[in-house]
């Protein structure tokens, strides 16, 4: 019998996620048309001066670009970070958070004001 003491177990069917060292199988290409995408997309929104919550700043991150790190690694590119740190709850999961409740309502599977247990670190912001 195999106890906690033994740590993780490998998962008993290998699941079919592509390999992240292997090339994208993705023909879509930034420039290309949206209807082309296999990817799911949804239109950006102008964003008000005044937000009506603190939900519409979820995703509103800057991109900055990193000009030292390719000047001192000679690299020949345009380097830019994502500044998820700037969403409300402090993290890149405000994004998934929110998706996740908001298609679960939207299927019905949960309903607004019900309660919602996140079994991760704690900073799972929905």
């Amino acid at each position: 019998m195999v106890s906690d003491q033994d740590g993780p177990q490998p998962p008993k069917k290998q699941l079919p996620f592509p390999r992240p060292d292997l090339p994208s199988k993705c023909t879509w290409t930034p420039g290309a048309k949206l209807e082309d995408s296999p990817h799911s997309s949804y239109p950006l929104k102008p964003k008000p001066k005044i937000l009506p919550n603190i939900l519409h700043q979820i995703g509103n991150t800057p991109l900055v670009r990193l000009n030292n790190i390719p000047k001192q690694e000679g690299l020949q590119c345009e380097l830019l970070a994502k500044c998820e740190f700037l969403n409300p709850g402090g993290s890149v999961k405000d994004r998934i958070g929110y998706r996740m409740v908001e298609d679960a309502e939207a299927k019905g599977i949960i309903k607004p004001g019900d309660t919602i247990i996140e079994p991760s670190s704690g900073n799972t912001v929905p």
